[in-house]
């Protein structure tokens, strides 16, 4: 009786495992919702965003983009930007943290560097340099009744022009040194 109940465990154990591993990896499997699906595919159509979305997946920080929009931006008549341009807009959240990421591609570096130059109200700007400010950038600060207080972080990088709007400064740079690789790894191909 033994040896006919160890029998069977040996002949059902592989079955078993197989069983527990497939019940696994299914747990696994992240479930998107179909606005998710649909941000997805916006992200897709810009080749900058679509190489920032897979950057950042790499990451493993827990971002999920959950809101993506694309379109032409009229720039006729803005004193600053008078061209049409492309934008996308990326928006993901990581537990309580919203994070929100605009991708402006322009013509040409110039058109570009009319939209970063143009002014901005109440708030003290502070130019940086580095690896999350691209050809030129800045830290914008709210001027608030708190004080002062990062908000987000703007750069040129060629002609595309990217704002990140985040209050912390270290994730507004961890989000703009993807974007800048991105930059970077499109414009090679």
């Amino acid at each position: 009786m033994v040896v006919a109940i160890l029998g069977v465990g040996i002949l059902a154990y592989p079955f078993l495992a197989s069983e527990a591993q497939k019940r696994q990896s299914q747990l696994q499997v992240p479930t998107t919702t179909p606005e998710q699906e649909y941000a997805l595919q916006i992200v897709k159509q810009n080749a900058v965003a679509s190489k920032f979305y897979d950057l950042l997946q790499g990451e493993e920080q827990g971002w999920t983009l959950v809101n993506a929009n694309r379109g032409l931006t009229e720039g006729k008549g803005n004193q600053w930007i008078n061209q049409t341009f492309s934008s996308t807009f990326l928006g993901f959240k990581s537990q309580d943290k919203v994070a929100n990421v605009y991708i402006d591609d322009f013509l040409s570096p110039e058109a570009a560097r009319s939209a970063f130059h143009r002014p901005l109200s109440q708030a003290m700007i502070v130019s940086c340099k580095g690896d999350e400010c691209g050809d030129e950038g800045q830290k914008i600060y709210g001027t608030g009744l708190g004080g002062r207080r990062f908000s987000f972080l703007r750069f040129r990088q060629g002609h595309i022009f990217v704002t990140v709007y985040r209050t912390s400064e270290d994730d507004a740079k961890f989000f703009a040194r993807l974007a800048i690789d991105a930059i970077d790894a499109v414009s090679k191909k």
